[in-house]
Parts: C-alpha cells; structure tokens; sequence
C-alpha cells in the first residue's frame, strides 16, 4: 500500500490536529480472510492513550457506514 491508497481528514478547528484516515487493509491483517477498510483516528502525541483508535469495516457494510455519517450530517445541518 502507498500513500495513494489512504485519504486522510484533519480537523481544521481542533488545536491538536487530530486526523480520521481510511485506508483498505489487507485482508490478513484481519482475521486472515475478510477484505476491509480501516477507519483509525491519529491523536495528538500528547494525549496519554499510545494506541491509534482503529475500526474494521467489512466492505458489505460501507455502503451503511456512508449512509451513517451522511445521516449525521444531514441531522447537524438542521440544528445549525
């Protein structure tokens, strides 16, 4: 994989510079078998947790994980 592969977001209103990135992951490094894409939230080094939050999405659930946030957003564009 290259950096071709992986579309990053950083939040331009949050000082530390937290970044979501999605990635597609081989299929090994997730139970050997399934093809997945990789949601992972790099947080400022700061921060006391070392881990990279990370989630494993079946490509058979995208479509609903897309359908999620585009959800989301429709909701937060009404509060505005």
């Amino acid at each position: 994989m290259n950096d071709d592969d992986m579309y990053s977001y950083t939040d331009p209103t949050d000082a530390f510079g937290n970044t979501l990135t999605v990635m597609p992951v081989e299929a090994v490094v997730y139970h050997g078998e399934i093809p997945v894409v990789s949601l992972g939230v790099n947080i400022h080094p700061d921060y006391t947790d070392p881990e990279t939050p990370i989630v494993y999405i079946p490509l058979g659930d995208v479509e609903e994980v897309v359908a999620a946030i585009r959800a989301a957003a429709a909701q937060a564009t009404k509060l505005r």
